[in-house]
């Protein structure tokens, strides 16, 4: 994986709160950025926000009472994935990036952080619900259509991405690299 993506991700977050900043002159916390070409989705105020190179005001996507976080857009540009506890525990939720109705995709019994989608549409999340172990971490990859999950054998593995072929996946365990 080359040194590109921590420089574009630098840079996407830059230009993010720099064009915010001149976009508005609300002062709030924008937290949780996910970039596809020339959209944004972001948190602010516990809700997901959309904004659009050129749009001069961001679009409210959700309004629920519970904190929506960790928003990743899908390849395509068509989907956004995020994480709220609509019904208590923590679940990742999928609705169309344009706004409409979310849809639960996870039926986890502690609370889940999504990692990124996969290059073929999958969505790559962390979760600590296994068996015996104690807040060990488990990463799974979940297809939002079917909602059939597959344990990716990696125990403790957390902060994950997949290499721009999506032949490879790189994650860290404990703070260490590793592929």
């Amino acid at each position: 994986m080359s040194n590109r993506r921590p420089a574009f991700l630098f840079l996407v977050a830059s230009l993010f709160f720099t064009t915010f900043e001149t976009v508005s002159a609300t002062e709030g916390y924008y937290r949780w950025p996910s970039a596809h070409g020339d959209t944004m989705v972001f948190n602010a105020e516990g809700d997901l926000w959309r904004l659009t190179e050129g749009q001069s005001q961001a679009t409210r996507l959700t309004t629920h009472g519970e904190l929506e976080s960790d928003a990743a857009i899908a390849p395509d540009g068509e989907r956004v994935a995020f994480v709220a506890s609509f019904d208590g525990i923590a679940q990742i939720y999928v609705m169309p990036l344009a706004g409409g109705i979310t849809k639960q995709i996870t039926v986890e019994s502690v609370g889940v952080e999504i990692s990124q989608w996969s290059p073929d549409g999958g969505i790559l999340y962390t979760s600590r619900n296994m068996e015996g172990a104690s807040r060990a971490r488990e990463l799974r990859l979940v297809n939002p259509g079917s909602l059939e999950v597959e344990r990716v054998p990696l125990r403790y593995a957390s902060t994950d991405t997949f290499s721009d072929d999506g032949d490879t996946l790189f994650f860290t365990r404990h703070g260490v690299s590793t592929v």
